[in-house]
């Protein structure tokens, strides 16, 4: 976690077992189309696929089809198969997961804060293995690396994890993963103390990922502080930037900037992109250790690289002046085992002092082979067996950093975050050092920084807290704790550059030597108050002539895209083609057409994007454009910080969503100021729009447009008559659930490819159905829907209805939002006059043939005959070859039928004669409102595979179509899982689990909930209006808790709760209560669903429950667990009365999700 690389990915711990892993990036060169292919596997390398469904086709004496090939889409799933994976085999993979895993519980020390504790507890929480779907291409690469295609493909923070691979019971491979080549999505792995692969590994029926817990440094550091807990108190103060600058003492007024922070007992070098951060702090090193030569600096940084780059900076100043009266070869020691082996050549540097030459030698062969492979783009297997070769090395290399610390004479030590962080539980908190210095202090987590601290007397941290900060796994609706110590860092507290300056204990660089003043005015003014000033050399780069004649003069601009495209669709974003990130055509292929007209006028290119899948397409496209790989680099902007480019160009796809504020800011800010000459960024207007921060960005930047014809050229547009108000400051990262609530909340809507599509798809020809699981945006497409048939058919009236009368407010705004977009303002409305929206119970008394179109939201509420007087109601139209049509259109989830109503597949014979949705059916298949966490419990509840409700199936597998999921890739099953359980893949969102919490009565409930809510408001910021409590029946009981707790509440609907219909929808300014039937179709940031003992009861408060039968009733009842459920977009809390079913069954599943019992 802590040793971070700078392109934002997790890098190999260093232990006795040490772990050497290189990742190919996304910018890594296209292979070279001389180079022979590698040679073919032998058949018995050949690729065996470990899919549970073919291995158990190979055992029944069925041929299983080969594996596709490593880019072809996943072929759809056979869901009716059945599983081979049997329990004692689920254990068995449990267990090894577990071994080795250092995951006996950790007890947080009293002294340390609460929320610290929290924080830590949650992050440990977060390393969890996971069977991998399928594992195609199995190889050998040599008989020490094995190599697989893994389904899904592997992040990058597959980085120091490892593989297990399983034969029926036996655990048949387990090692470190040592290569990640995302060019053709190969991993590759080997087996642990350097053994030969056992070959049955290539018959694996199934495979697992386990991640490193780069938690457990923290937890032991957090632990060493015993007896030094007043020092550990003042560090978490300091780190949060609690505690006042030391006031400076007289005699410093005269001293440089840089000596006068130096004297500060915690001081903060904030240097901005291409100011010379990394030089300013070695040279501070170096004048440092000269002047004090009897004290020892212990400077750290979050990766080796970053290491071993300060290293060879302070190396060679000492080199041009040594410290006075000390051997040069004893300056530096450089701890760990990670450290690059070219540093034993610096003449300064001691790296160990154990007789280990022919060791040395081996290893410095190996890393000159290694090199040379990685400049002439060598083949993946072969930079694979070279990592795993340097990881056997050096793991029989020995670690002195602890007998330096405590008995060598070496003024500087150098190590990682990662190792100082054991080095402080391996000298039980001791200060040891004068000084500590932390490079990149804005990646390393606050927590990390704190726990290093009192190991010295003074500490200087370096860095730039807006640029792409700490690796964490905290999730979205994380507690304070988490968004305090594990999201911020040390510098998270300096806001304003300008402001900020002016402390005492804050050293501002100012002056930057990388981007052309056009580019720079945008990232100064967009991060830093404008406080960037340019250094000679770019001022004499910008007198010359542009390099690219294509371009326009400006060296900085927004090319929008609106101009190169009619189709809605092709200017919006859809899912990659492996089912994650998004993706984009049109700007892709804008890009590689940019990049050729800089490429050939010699100048480097870099295309950046938040999204993996867009990192991908580009890279396609530039390998088919034929760039080379010194010229033409694509990736994800998180691989890119500590780079530069001539030129840079930033696809925004799908403007940075769904990435935080607090995350984005910092990504624009590394993308731009990656950019030497240009900084050219393509975005639709609509991105522009769609949520502040891209709209603050762009607003920075003059716009540009693509003048069509051969060579392609850009064009400046006139600028707008009334100048644009100058951006707001840039948010602050939150450090707290309100701030993040408030910061994801978009401006307006930005939709998908799918949902464009389904915007603009063809209805006019009779009845159509939309299907979508919650949060997947329904009612959306029912507004654009309406609002195209108000424009497209005029002097038609068109009805709106629906079961759930609280729905009328939120359709109503949704319809206005639509028509405005499409229509403009002024005539929104007129076009809004001619809806009608109503309930289906209030049109019982409405004439047939009263409206030209019908469009009903959550129909699955309704019963045939309600269906059929909807139908009844559409005026029939007559087409040219006599057919009669009648437009309703019909959406819904029957995942959410909460009252029993017959699916709509079983009315067939109950509809009217010709409404059939056989081939007009449509299907959403992205969530946008909860996260995966939250979805999945709520599935795996009602789904219940673990059997613990304790009651008959009632067919919910069915009745929510987990097959046709299934199929689709939006859910996997229980034997594609770890677990045993359900997981969701309609999102990519993840989350905290949801909060379970019994009580002894209802009456205590409700004030336990007030009381949280109030904690809430007080403690984490969260806006009364962002918090909705939903209850099976009587919500009052619980707004009269929290009236009572002075949190301002009102009900909506059930006893004593006001009238649905005016259940508020925006500019809401308390807290809302509604029941499980009301809250349908709406959402809220944090959700309480109470009460949840009423589920087992329904029979006695329902109405007509007492006429169904036990089965149905309980479909019934897992539908509301179901709805209510599925509201939360960040947090959400399941609370009951002790001993309710749905409150147990909801227990052991998150607590089976968090990894905390076994399944």
């Amino acid at each position: 976690m802590h040793n971070v690389v700078p392109e934002g990915r997790s890098a190999s711990p260093e232990d006795d077992s040490v772990r050497e892993l290189h990742v190919e990036y996304d910018d890594a060169p296209p292979p070279s189309p001389a180079r022979a292919p590698a040679p073919a596997p032998s058949p018995e390398d050949l690729p065996r696929s470990p899919n549970p469904l073919l291995a158990l086709a190979r055992s029944r004496g069925r041929a299983a089809k080969p594996p596709p090939p490593p880019d072809a889409a996943p072929a759809p799933r056979d869901v009716a198969a059945p599983s081979d994976v049997s329990t004692a085999e689920r254990q068995a993979m449990q267990a090894a997961v577990a071994t080795g895993k250092r995951r006996e519980a950790w007890k947080p020390p009293a002294y340390l804060p609460e929320d610290l504790s929290e924080a830590l507890l949650s992050e440990r929480s977060q390393y969890r293995a996971k069977l991998l779907q399928d594992a195609r291409q199995v190889s050998l690469q040599g008989p020490g690396v094995i190599s697989l295609v893994p389904v899904p493909a592997a992040d990058p923070d597959w980085s120091g994890g490892s593989l297990l691979g399983f034969l029926g019971e036996e655990c048949v491979f387990g090692g470190d993963v040592v290569h990640l080549d995302f060019e053709s999505g190969r991993v590759f792995a080997a087996p642990d103390h350097g053994d030969d692969v056992d070959r049955r590994a290539l018959s694996a029926d199934r495979w697992c990922y386990r991640p490193y817990d780069f938690a457990e440094a923290l937890c032991t550091a957090a632990s060493a502080y015993e007896e030094r807990q007043p020092a550990l108190a003042q560090a978490l103060r300091r780190a949060s930037g609690e505690e006042p600058a030391s006031v400076p003492r007289p005699q410093d007024a005269e001293l440089p900037p840089t000596d006068r922070l130096w004297a500060q007992p915690w001081g903060c070098i904030w240097g901005p992109p291409g100011t010379g951060k990394t030089t300013a702090v070695a040279d501070l090193i170096a004048r440092a250790l000269r002047a004090f030569p009897g004290e020892r600096i212990l400077a750290v940084a979050p990766t080796n690289r970053a290491a071993d780059e300060l290293v060879l900076r302070v190396s060679a100043l000492l080199e041009r002046e040594p410290i006075p009266l000390r051997p040069l070869a004893r300056s530096i020691f450089r701890g760990g085992t990670g450290a690059s082996d070219a540093l034993a050549k610096l003449p300064t540097v001691t790296l160990e002092d154990t007789k280990g030459g022919k060791l040395r030698a081996s290893i410095e062969e190996r890393e000159r082979e290694l090199y040379l492979q990685r400049v002439r783009g060598g083949p993946a297997h072969e930079l694979a067996k070279l990592q795993a070769e340097l990881r056997g090395l050096r793991g029989k290399m020995k670690d002195p950093t602890l007998k330096e610390a405590e008995k060598g004479d070496c003024p500087l030590m150098v190590l990682t975050v990662h190792r100082a962080l054991r080095l402080v539980s391996e000298l039980e908190g001791k200060s040891t050092f004068a000084r500590l210095v932390v490079d990149e202090a804005g990646m390393v987590t606050r927590a990390a920084t704190a726990l290093m601290a009192p190991l010295a007397e003074r500490v200087t941290l370096a860095g730039d807290p807006k640029q792409i900060g700490p690796v964490s796994r905290a999730a979205e609706g994380a507690g304070r704790g988490s968004q305090k110590w594990l999201r911020g860092s040390g510098l998270s507290h300096l806001e304003d550059a300008v402001k900020d300056a002016a402390r005492a204990d804050v050293l501002l660089l100012r002056t930057q030597h990388r981007m052309h003043p056009d580019i720079a005015r945008v990232v100064s003014h967009f991060c830093y108050g404008g406080a960037l000033q340019d250094g000679d050399i770019v001022k004499a780069r910008a007198e010359k002539a542009p390099p690219v004649p294509a371009f326009a003069q400006t060296r900085a601009g927004w090319v929008v895209l609106d101009g190169l495209s009619r189709e809605s669709k092709r200017l919006s974003h859809g899912r990659g083609e492996t089912g994650s990130g998004y993706q984009r055509e049109l700007s892709a292929e804008l890009a590689v057409s940019l990049a050729r007209e800089a490429v050939r006028a010699g100048l480097s290119v870099l295309c950046v994007t938040p999204y993996r899948a867009q990192a991908a397409l580009l890279r396609r496209l530039g390998t088919s454009a034929g760039f080379r790989g010194d010229a033409f680099s694509a990736s994800t902007i998180h691989r890119q910080q500590g780079t530069q480019y001539d030129v840079v160009l930033v696809d925004t796809v799908a403007g940075g969503r769904p990435f935080p504020p607090h995350t984005l800011v910092p990504m624009l800010n590394v993308a731009a100021s990656r950019a030497r000459d240009y900084l050219l960024v393509l975005a639709s207007r609509d991105e522009a729009r769609g949520a502040t921060i891209p709209q603050r960005f762009l607003s920075l930047l003059p716009r540009l447009r693509v003048l069509p014809g051969s060579p392609l050229r850009l064009e400046a547009m006139p600028l707008p008559q009334k100048p644009a108000p100058p951006p707001p400051p840039p948010p602050s990262a939150p450090t707290s659930l309100g701030g993040e609530i408030e910061g994801a909340r978009p401006t307006r809507p930005l939709f998908t490819q799918e949902q464009v599509s389904l915007f603009e798809r063809r209805f006019d020809d009779g009845h159509h159905l939309v299907r979508g699981v919650a949060g997947s945006g329904k009612t959306y497409v029912l507004a654009h829907w309406v609002a195209r048939y108000l424009l497209e058919h005029e002097d038609t009236r068109v009805l709106v209805s629906f079961y759930n009368r609280a729905l009328a407010p939120l359709v109503d705004k949704l319809l206005v939002e639509a028509i405005v977009q499409r229509a403009g303002r002024e005539r929104a409305r007129a076009l809004r006059a001619r809806v009608t929206i109503k309930h289906v119970g209030a049109l019982r008394r409405v004439e047939p043939a009263s409206f030209d179109g019908v469009f009903v939201d959550e129909a699955q509420d309704m019963d045939a005959n309600a269906l059929a007087m909807l139908h009844a109601l559409v005026l029939p139209h007559t087409l040219p070859d006599g057919r009669e049509i009648r437009c309703l259109q019909l959406f819904m989830d029957d995942s959410q039928n909460v009252y029993g109503q017959v699916p709509i597949d079983s009315l067939k014979e109950q509809l009217p004669e010709g409404l059939s949705f056989r081939g007009r059916t449509r299907v959403l298949k992205e969530t946008f409102r909860a996260t995966r966490d939250i979805l999945d419990v709520a599935f795996n509840v009602v789904l219940d595979p673990m059997r613990q409700h304790g009651t008959s199936d009632p067919g919910m597998r069915e009745y929510m179509k987990a097959g046709e999921l299934a199929r689709e890739g939006l859910l996997w099953l229980p034997e594609e899982t770890l677990e045993g359980l359900y997981r969701v893949q309609s999102t990519e969102r993840a989350g905290v689990l949801p909060q379970v919490r019994g009580f002894a009565s209802g009456a205590s409930e409700a004030r336990q909930v007030a009381k949280e809510v109030a904690r809430l408001i007080r403690e984490e910021g969260v806006h009364p209006g962002d918090i909705l409590v939903v209850a099976p029946v009587m919500p009052s009981q619980y707004t009269d808790a929290l009236n009572r707790a002075g949190v301002p509440a009102h009900a909506y609907g059930g006893k004593g709760g006001r009238d649905v219909t005016d259940f508020r929808v925006s500019g809401v300014d308390h807290v809302r209560a509604t029941t499980v039937f009301s809250c349908k179709g709406h959402e809220c940031p944090v959700v309480f669903f109470a009460g949840l003992d009423a589920l087992d009861t329904v029979e006695n408060w329902m109405a007509g429950a007492k006429e169904r039968n036990a089965r149905e009733n309980e479909r019934i009842r897992r539908a509301m667990f179901y709805v209510g459920a599925t509201r939360a977009m960040k947090r959400q809390y399941l609370t009951g009365v002790k001993g309710a079913r749905f409150l147990r069954v909801a227990a052991s599943y998150v607590e089976t999700l968090a990894g905390l019992v076994p399944s």
